[in-house]
């Protein structure tokens, strides 16, 4: 027999080998199967009551202050978003919102970033959008500033209460904010004072 006659019969062995192992393993670890299904119908049972909520960061802690979020982290509904590095360089004219839990009343300052402070890139800017204004909304507090599109990041400081908030932030090209002429900050950078 000939190396090539030998070749599908040598597959088939193989194959009938590895069906063979999985369903022993499956008939030997039937109670181990079991457990993990148990344990997988409880976690289903508790978490998909909650799809309705959002998950919120926390900030202001003692625990991570200050805390650091992206637009990985937005919610949004848009068909497009900035949520990995080829997207963040890339630059997309889009945005979303952070839903957070603030720790415990005080003072807080919020630092809006096209890039993270890590990244050699300093720009506010991206190929479509040249920022003059930046605007953070934080829950019903709204706060505005001129910027430069040279200007790596602009920060504004707030006096909130403990509790739940949204935050949105936007970078745009003149006070009117529009879809084409706007985008998020992607890091926003939060520090209780």
């Amino acid at each position: 027999m000939t190396e090539i006659e030998k070749a599908p019969r040598e597959a088939l062995w193989r194959w009938i080998w590895v069906v063979t192992f999985a369903i022993a393993f499956a008939w030997v670890e039937t109670a181990v199967v079991a457990y993990l299904r148990d344990k997988y119908e409880a976690w289903w049972a508790d978490t998909s009551t909650r799809f309705g909520e959002y998950t919120r960061t926390i900030i202001g802690s003692d625990h991570e202050n200050p805390v650091t979020l992206s637009s990985h982290d937005w919610h949004t509904e848009a068909a497009q978003s900035a949520w990995d590095q080829s997207q963040i360089r890339d630059g997309p004219a889009t945005r979303g919102f952070w839903e957070v839990t603030i720790d415990r009343p005080g003072r807080y300052q919020f630092t809006l970033r096209r890039w993270p402070k890590e990244a050699p890139e300093t720009s506010l800017s991206t190929d479509r959008i040249k920022p003059s204004v930046a605007t953070i909304e934080i829950g019903d507090k709204l706060a505005r500033k001129d910027v430069t599109a040279d200007q790596s990041e602009v920060s504004f400081e707030f006096d909130l209460e403990a509790g739940p908030q949204r935050i949105t932030t936007t970078l745009s090209e003149g006070a009117d904010i529009k879809p084409e002429n706007s985008m998020g900050a992607y890091y926003l950078y939060a520090e209780r004072l």
